[in-house]
């Protein structure tokens, strides 16, 4: 703003808590579709995180799907337990042209 304020305003909501899961999961499918298909176009290189969870996990294959080349990027954690390299490697090994 003119004079060097700023603030935040939310472009999505949550679908209402009401709906059946298959129509939320769907309307929350659409909503980052929509963000990523802004972001990462077939003219576009894209790096992002594929840290095996399921929040990168979707993302990169959303930025697939939208034709960009993606440059993908794994941390690999040693803590006893953490599956996340399993994840992130099966994850890579699906990834049109990652």
């Amino acid at each position: 703003e003119p004079g060097g304020h700023g603030h935040t305003a939310p472009w999505w909501q949550a679908p209402p808590a009401e709906l059946p899961l298959a129509e939320g999961a769907s309307a929350l499918r659409d909503a980052l579709c929509e963000a990523v298909a802004l972001r990462a176009r077939p003219d576009q290189v894209v790096g992002a995180d594929l840290s095996g969870g399921m929040d990168s996990s979707s993302l990169c294959f959303l930025a697939a799907e939208s034709g960009a080349s993606l440059v993908t990027a794994t941390l690999h954690w040693s803590a006893a337990g953490n599956e996340d390299r399993e994840y992130a490697r099966y994850a890579a090994e699906r990834l049109p042209g990652a």
